[in-house]
């Protein structure tokens, strides 16, 4: 039987102060669960593209943010067409979303993060993204690399890391944010569309 599970939990900020707990942004998917949440996530925005955008620019606090999530995945269930199952948090499936969304169009990546740099800009809803989006915004051609590696792979984890500094230099006093090649990839992915839907607003 085929099974879909997405567990659609509050996108707390993956960004901490010295002294506060880490908090959950969803379950850890393992390599295959994301390269699983992927495709489904490009065939959710090609079948769902007008709700996957305003679903990708809203809120993620809110509970519309949460039930427009839980409905993309259930009238998408189709675009899941292997046996077994799959289980990804709120965040791995939204930034599947918006990683197909920024990917879709031929200018490339880096070209549309820098003009967007100097554009309008778009709201963050906790520390983290807020370090995510000036990440997307100052070093353009870094970000678009990171998103060009296969998932999981040693490449990626050389283009997280070679985004630590940004990161870094992005993260305002008291806010660390520390962790994994996958969830960095998936705060810049959500950052990122929303930054460049901002440029078409």
């Amino acid at each position: 039987m085929t099974r879909l599970l997405i567990a659609i939990l509050p996108l707390a900020g993956l960004a901490l102060g010295a002294a506060a707990p880490k908090e959950s942004w969803g379950l850890d998917p393992s390599p295959r669960e994301r390269a699983a949440i992927a495709e489904f996530g490009r065939c959710v925005v090609k079948e769902s593209p007008t709700k996957a955008r305003s679903v990708l620019t809203s809120d993620f606090r809110t509970t519309e943010y949460r039930d427009g999530l839980r409905v993309l995945a259930k009238v998408n269930e189709g675009c899941f067409r292997k046996r077994g199952k799959m289980r990804a948090g709120g965040l791995p499936f939204a930034a599947a979303m918006a990683e197909a969304m920024i990917l879709k169009s031929e200018v490339p990546l880096n070209i549309r993060l820098a003009r967007a740099g100097i554009g309008k800009t778009a709201p963050t809803y906790a520390p983290s993204d807020a370090v995510a989006m000036c990440v997307a915004r100052s070093v353009p051609d870094q970000v678009a690399a990171l998103f060009a590696t296969p998932i999981a792979s040693d490449a990626e984890t050389k283009a997280a890391a070679d985004l630590s500094t940004a990161v870094r230099l992005c993260s305002p006093k008291g806010v660390i944010v520390d962790i994994a090649p996958y969830g960095l990839r998936a705060i810049l992915a959500t950052a990122s569309y929303r930054l460049l839907a901002a440029q078409e607003s």
